[in-house]
């Protein structure tokens, strides 16, 4: 199947994808902290990447950005 997967596409709209796309690809091929210094696309990978995850790593980029 060639679908985007729900996961997917939670992140990207969280990402702003559609304004960022570069920002958003930075994004998912990163080392975070907040992943255990993981990138998102390896969690992604491993099924291990979920919305709540998702959530968290990105509320705390923004709240570092602020």
């Amino acid at each position: 199947k060639h679908e985007i997967r729900p996961v997917v596409a939670h992140a990207n709209r969280r990402l702003e994808s559609d304004a960022d796309p570069w920002g958003a690809l930075d994004w998912w091929y990163s080392e975070d902290e907040g992943l255990g210094g993981q990138r998102p696309i390896d969690l992604l990978e491993q099924h291990e990447l979920v919305e709540e995850l998702i959530d968290f790593t990105i509320d705390r980029v923004q709240q570092g950005m602020d």
